[in-house]
């Protein structure tokens, strides 16, 4: 099996068991530079998800399975991460914005669980 075939095995496993089935999901193998060995780019207005692996994710095949897992989290937090970054650069965020994105990640985790 080669490492893409590994790697997108996870991704399915994984999509399921976060409940990202309506997700879409591509994977593209790196090569060159890397400032970590995985990637996930989120774009949750289109359900749309690109994780990105370079070959240093495969030097300790056993840590593979967590760096895909924590990949696909990634996806779960995206939009988190989206308002403190609005609210670093003085995007003003409503109270039910915040509310709603806190609320949805809860119960998609509880979801999970």
């Amino acid at each position: 099996m080669t490492n893409q075939q590994k790697v997108q095995k996870l991704i399915d496993k994984y999509q399921k068991k976060l409940r990202l089935e309506h997700w879409t999901i591509a994977l593209e193998m790196k090569s060159g530079e890397c400032e970590s060995v995985a990637e996930c780019r989120v774009q949750g207005d289109y359900l749309k998800a690109l994780v990105s692996v370079w070959p240093e994710a495969f030097e300790k095949t056993e840590d593979l399975e967590h760096i895909i897992k924590h990949e696909l989290c990634h996806i779960l937090t995206a939009q988190t991460k989206l308002i403190s970054y609005d609210l670093l650069n003085a995007k003003f965020r409503t109270h039910l914005e915040i509310d709603s994105a806190n609320e949805i990640l809860t119960e998609w985790i509880a979801r999970i669980i």
